[in-house]
């Protein structure tokens, strides 16, 4: 009868443990999705707020078309250390353009593919503002975030 008691707890102590650990598991996932999206915006703030100085000093944006030309015209002026890579070790995209034909650069993006990587590749106007999915751009323009992790329910998919 002992061993039935002993066996009975252990049972239910290890049903117990299962049950918790089901619950902590996916919330343990989550927040370390959030930070990484926390972590890339805040990155991405950094870079346009050393290209927003960079436009003061000379009158636009930098007119480059990659991360390594940017952190040349960036750094150490403006940024100690330009973050090339997003919070999932993906590259960040930059692009700036005129909306004055011939004109230097007054507008520029920076993007994020969020954790699938891919950037849905809209155009500009075309991203929905706050979201709740992992896999969805982070997409920060001309000194504000344009689409950006919102304060609901994040979900694995779009």
């Amino acid at each position: 009868a002992t061993v039935v008691v002993v066996v009975v707890v252990l049972l239910l102590v290890l049903f117990i443990g299962a049950i918790l650990a089901a619950i902590a598991i996916p919330n343990f996932l989550t927040a370390m999705q959030r930070a990484k999206q926390k972590r890339t915006m805040a990155d991405l703030r950094s870079i346009a707020v050393a290209a927003e100085a960079y436009a003061v000093d000379h009158d636009a944006y930098p007119d480059v078309r990659s991360l390594d030309e940017l952190e040349a015209a960036l750094s150490p002026t403006y940024i100690r250390q330009l973050p090339k890579v997003d919070g999932w070790d993906n590259p960040i995209e930059y692009d700036c353009w005129s909306t004055v034909e011939g004109a230097p650069c007054d507008s520029y993006v920076l993007l994020s593919g969020g954790r699938d990587a891919e950037l849905e590749g809209k155009p500009l106007d075309a991203y929905a503002g706050p979201t709740t999915h992992f896999d969805c751009d982070i997409v920060f323009s001309n000194g504000h975030f344009v689409q950006y992790p919102g304060r609901g329910e994040a979900t694995p998919e779009r």
